[in-house]
């Protein structure tokens, strides 16, 4: 529902500006042919019914992607059930082993700092034991032993990947969804009553002839009906008054008005919120009760349209209720047709093709949307193994079951994050001659995945070699999380290209892994990542599980120029130190846009491009993520976290 929801709302914004368009035009092109209007209003419900996007670098329309995707984040963010591996996963049996030289480290969820605090994830003879909890342990009835296993390693059940948002949705689309159909259900249930009422009274209307019947309870002409209409007039029609109202009725049944009519105000039922529909649709039935006129006189002489324009005061002179129901003719705009009528001359060619050219040019510049464009196209990539993975091992049970389906989603994802990070012509930085890039992959049974410095090979070639990781491929407790959130992180360090910051360069990586992939490998839970960053500094914090002066050792390499690891040196808080260069990412870009952040990344030198890009410098900017963290509202809370652990075992 949310879906449909958002899909409603982007249409409706979508069609705005063409309704505006095509009001101006009408008054504009007074001397047109009303039909040609009316056309451009079909065109209105033709867009609000089918939601095809045609994109075009010639349209005008504002670009209302970020709207739609703001709305969408939000959705993804409530989602109704979080997508996990059925495969139980022990968060304590996990590794994550880097080296200096890598360029990204492959977890699949976020490190608790309440757990990080306590052992080295690189050395196994910590002090912490990674088994401390036994499976008998987490079986056990016991509420007291779960209870301690799950204060003592953090958040369990994120790593579990059990939780659930306390509502599939966030509470004002919630209203708005709840809004939007209790306006829907009245507009429909007001078709139905109007229906209803309507056809009680016709239903002692005698036949005049054909499909023409008379009624007492008929004050002016319409149709009623859509498979069978029937034309309804009042009695005391005759001669050249009642030619009249039957030419123009049959005129509207020849041009399937009862038909368009009818399905434009279902369409208005649907976007009833949007008060720009409410005018097209006004302005619709005013415009085809003119067409109708302008083709019912067409052929008469000047006494004839005299005697139409008479006809026409005195048979809608009367308001009917059900003038806004679809399934009547009232009598909209008669001043404004009498005038028409009396000014009436058949438009010439030239204006009649000059309107048709202008609606035209309309329809293409605001009724499509800016074309999404990277500043340049893929280059082709060329594939090199060092070794025969699938020879050596069985990949029947990942994402990569063949060289195949490893460079379908080599190619996809670097188009995505070219695309989504608008940076398609990042290879001219390294090689502006290069025609192809050649790109080797290592596959061997390193505990991580890793990218190399792409570099210029020839005269026409960019080279670079990925490294990825067996054990992260076919480890049973990640299924599929970790195989395409590896790749597209390291496809976002080669068209990153060597930041002047490691630490944004990565975050970028898995911002990159979070908007494409929906997940990240830092967090396979479903769950907002910042929310459980956010939650895990503050459990971390009140439990004293955080060592304050390591934790401000970590934040000092946030942001920090350079691309030394900080893991290193100090090994055991290394993958603290990658999910706090994403949510210091994931901030700047919530903050300030992510073309600024992007450019900031790619094109900064030193750690003074800071104010350059951002306007601040990396020390005010840290200091107002900090606090952003600390007095971050999550939708949940430590305790709940706790209860679905408990719940999930």
């Amino acid at each position: 529902m949310e879906e449909m929801f958002i899909q409603i709302i982007k249409l409706s914004i979508s069609v705005t500006w063409f309704v505006i368009i095509t009001a101006f035009l009408r008054m504009v092109l007074k001397k047109a042919p009303r039909s040609i209007i009316c056309v451009m209003w079909c065109m209105v419900w033709l867009r609000l019914a089918f939601p095809i996007n045609i994109e075009s670098r010639f349209s005008l329309a504002p670009d209302i992607s970020g709207i739609v995707g703001y709305l969408e984040r939000q959705i993804e963010a409530n989602s109704e059930a979080l997508s996990v591996n059925e495969k139980e996963y022990d968060p304590l049996n996990g590794e994550a082993e880097m080296t200096a030289e890598c360029g990204a480290v492959e977890a699949t969820v976020m490190p608790l700092m309440g757990v990080a605090s306590e052992f080295d994830m690189e050395n196994d003879s910590s002090e912490f034991d990674k088994r401390a909890v036994s499976d008998e342990a987490l079986k056990s009835n016991s509420e007291d032993e779960l209870s301690e296993f799950s204060v003592k390693n953090g958040l369990y059940a994120v790593l579990k990947g059990t939780l659930t948002p306390k509502s599939n949705s966030a509470p004002w689309l919630r209203i708005g969804i709840i809004i939007w159909l209790s306006g829907m259900a009245f507009m429909f249930f007001y078709i139905i009553i109007s229906y209803t009422a309507l056809r009680r009274k016709l239903r002692t209307a005698v036949l005049y002839k054909e499909n023409v019947k008379q009624s007492e309870f008929v004050d002016s002409p319409f149709i009623f009906g859509i498979i069978r209409p029937v034309i309804y007039i009042p009695y005391g029609l005759e001669g050249d008054a009642l030619d009249n109202v039957l030419a123009h009725e049959k005129a509207h049944l020849t041009r399937c008005d009862h038909i368009t009519k009818f399905i434009a105000f279902i369409l208005l039922s649907i976007y009833w919120f949007n008060p720009l529909i409410w005018l097209a649709y006004v302005l619709f039935c005013k415009d085809i009760e003119a067409a109708c006129d302008e083709r019912t006189i067409a052929g008469m002489g000047e006494n004839e349209r005299l005697s139409y324009a008479l006809t026409l005061l005195s048979v809608n002179g009367k308001v009917r209720v059900f003038g806004v129901c679809p399934i009547g003719f009232g009598e909209l705009g008669v001043k404004e047709r009498v005038l028409r009528i009396k000014r009436y001359k058949k438009p010439a060619v030239v204006i009649v093709f000059g309107a048709m050219l202008v609606c035209v040019l309309a329809a293409v510049c605001f009724l499509t949307s800016p074309k999404q464009e990277i500043k340049e196209a893929t280059l082709p990539v060329s594939y090199y193994y060092y070794t025969n993975y699938w020879a050596l091992y069985d990949m029947s049970d990942t994402i990569f079951p063949n060289k195949e389906s490893l460079e379908n989603y080599t190619s996809r994802y670097l188009n995505e994050v070219e695309k989504f990070l608008d940076c398609g012509g990042w290879w001219k930085e390294i090689n502006p001659q290069a025609k192809e890039i050649q790109m080797t992959y290592y596959m061997q049974d390193a505990k991580v995945c890793m990218t190399t410095i792409p570099t210029a090979f020839g005269k026409d070639a960019v080279a670079v070699s990925i490294y990825l990781s067996r054990s992260v491929l076919q480890n049973p407790n990640m299924g599929l999380f970790c195989d395409d959130a590896n790749l597209t992180h390291e496809l976002g360090h080669l068209v990153l290209n060597n930041s002047f910051s490691i630490s944004l360069e990565d975050g970028m990586c898995e911002y990159l892994n979070q908007q494409i992939n929906q997940y990240s490998m830092l967090n396979s839970t479903g769950i907002p990542f910042q929310d459980l960053f956010c939650l895990d500094v503050k459990y971390g914090m009140e439990n004293n599980k955080v060592e304050q002066e390591e934790l401000d050792k970590l934040k000092a390499w946030i942001g920090k120029e350079g691309r030394t690891y900080p893991y290193a040196t100090n090994s055991k808080y290394s993958e603290v130190w990658y999910c706090m260069s994403f949510s210091f990412v994931n901030y700047l870009i919530d903050t300030y846009g992510l073309s600024d952040v992007v450019e900031l990344i790619r094109e900064g030198e030193t750690q003074a491009d800071y104010e350059k890009y951002l306007g601040h410098s990396l020390e005010k900017l840290k200091e107002d993520w900090w606090n952003y963290v600390i007095n971050y509202q999550s939708e949940y809370t430590i305790e709940e976290l706790q209860q679905k652990a408990l719940d999930s075992l």
